[in-house]
């Protein structure tokens, strides 16, 4: 006889047919996720951040640029008033300034040159922007008109040309340095890490210092010294022949260690035989 379960009785026991019925119910998957809200959250910071870059570009895009010659004719004083109506016959210096503006690098350089001639103290600090030119001859130009005209604050500018590939831009970097005095140029380029993987840039830095009227020995001895340690045949030439040139008998003194090395190392050449001649001058036996 089934015994029949009132409601104060305990519960009758699970069938096991409905325990794995309900076992196999899956509970419905929330759509919304933890990770989904994060990526909404990020591409909605990066949706904003890509439409303040194009608000901005679109903004200066619209602004109205002005060119190189429009900022010297503001700096040196020409409105449009002075030059309207009078086109046919436009000042010495508003044609110069134009002639920057040119896509000839020749017409360029020619407008920069007259403008230092007409006034270096305004021009002067203006001619930064065409220290990077991008025409080499331009930057060249501009490194001798810089150097030319001592314009202030220009040698620091002057100096990354010494590293550039084009042999014009390091002439002219050179020519500018050489200007201003040898101690910082031939300074900077000789003790700088980067300039000894490139033997141009030593050979052209003891040029400026050989070529220059500065005669601060002392100092070029600390930094020339080292260089005679160099295995590049070219830097030695150009260091020896510079030192026999500037320095006396008793000036070499402190020399004679690496004097003697190159010439045993390079014994029988000719950067041997000019050493071996710096020490024979040296100890007085020439």
């Amino acid at each position: 006889m089934t015994k029949k379960y009132m409601p104060w009785d305990d519960q009758p026991p699970k069938k096991e047919e409905d325990t794995k019925r309900k076992s196999e119910i899956k509970k419905p998957k929330t759509m919304i996720t933890p990770s989904l809200l994060k990526w909404l959250f990020y591409s909605m910071l990066g949706l904003l951040f890509l439409a303040s870059i194009l608000i901005t570009v679109e903004n200066y895009s619209k602004s109205p640029k002005e060119d190189p010659a429009a900022a010297m004719r503001r700096a040196m004083g020409i409105t449009d008033n002075s030059v309207a109506g009078n086109d046919a016959a436009k000042t010495e210096l508003d044609n110069a300034i134009e002639k920057i503006s040119s896509d000839v690098p020749d017409v360029r350089i020619e407008g920069l040159s007259k403008l230092m001639e007409i006034d270096s103290n305004t021009a002067g600090p203006r001619l930064f922007i065409f220290l990077k030119d991008p025409s080499p001859m331009v930057r060249a130009a501009t490194a001798r008109l810089c150097g030319s005209y001592r314009v202030q604050g220009a040698h620091n500018l002057i100096l990354p040309l010494i590293y550039e590939v084009d042999a014009d831009v390091r002439s002219g970097a050179v020519d500018g340095l050489s200007a201003f005095g040898a101690e910082p140029g031939f300074l900077y380029l000789l003790t700088s890490p980067l300039a000894y993987p490139k033997s141009d840039v030593v050979i052209s830095a003891i040029d400026l210092w050989n070529r220059t009227a500065v005669n601060n020995l002392e100092v070029a001895k600390q930094v020339i010294i080292p260089v005679l340690r160099s295995n590049d045949e070219r830097i030695l030439e150009t260091a020896l022949d510079a030192i026999s040139a500037r320095f006396t008998s008793v000036e070499l003194t402190g020399m004679e260690p690496y004097l003697l090395d190159i010439s045993k190392r390079l014994w029988g050449t000719p950067v041997g035989d000019k050493a071996k001649i710096l020490v024979d001058r040296l100890r007085g036996q020439a």
